[in-house]
């Protein structure tokens, strides 16, 4: 068909030669993007939270504490500062995602990031600790750090256990009262009293009845 028309045969040699170029050109001059991402289930230490999108929003008070509290454990403020947060669905296993662009490598030059970003997965399992936790590790991805073998190291791949200063209580909320004592069990003590105090008088009673028959006991001998 194509030695019918020589014209159409002469453009499809140009675009088998030419084609390769302009990929490998398109390639080269694009910024590699790279995520990273974390599976999810309920494995929340005090129980999941409703929509924790709503209660960890972004800019509160609920989601400050944790970024900040990721940007002390690694010692940096990844991205120049520029890391955008929001929630948005991602596919069911997983919790959370971070993406960012470097022009060299994905963990190596992390001073070069761009286009940082944490995504959370409103339908993943929340509480304070674990939010807290995945906010730390995935500013660990922004930081440089890849996933660790480790499956205690904040940077495995499934999340595991809170991390210590995750551990405590949510900032701004009010701590949980004590229980109150339980009261003394009067009853019994205050008869164990009596009974003492009895026993005391009868020794009493009977020291003195002994003195007594001393005492006769010496008239008599005089």
């Amino acid at each position: 068909m194509l030695d019918r028309f020589p014209s159409l045969r002469a453009l499809v040699l140009v675009l088998f030669a030419v084609g390769p170029l302009v990929a490998a050109t398109i390639d080269a001059t694009a910024t590699p993007t790279y995520a990273a991402r974390d599976a999810s289930y309920d494995d929340t230490t005090s129980g999941a939270v409703a929509h924790p999108e709503t209660l960890f929003a972004v800019g509160t008070q609920t989601m400050q504490p944790a970024q900040q509290m990721a940007r002390a454990h690694w010692g940096v403020d990844p991205c120049g500062g520029q890391v955008q947060v929001l929630w948005s669905l991602l596919s069911p296993e997983i919790n959370a995602q971070s993406s960012w662009t470097n022009p060299t490598s994905a963990y190596d030059n992390p001073t070069q990031n761009g286009d940082c970003k944490v995504t959370f997965n409103p339908s993943a399992s929340f509480d304070w600790s674990k939010f807290c936790t995945v906010m730390i590790h995935e500013y660990g991805h922004l930081a440089g750090k890849p996933h660790s073998p480790d499956q205690n190291d904040v940077m495995a791949a499934y999340y595991n256990k809170p991390v210590a200063e995750c551990g405590t209580q949510q900032p701004g909320t009010a701590p949980a009262a004590a229980p109150a004592p339980k009261p003394a069990a009067q009853g019994p003590a205050r008869a164990a009293s009596v009974r003492k105090t009895t026993t005391v008088r009868k020794r009493v009673k009977r020291a003195k009845r002994v003195r007594f028959s001393e005492r006769r006991r010496a008239h008599a001998r005089r």
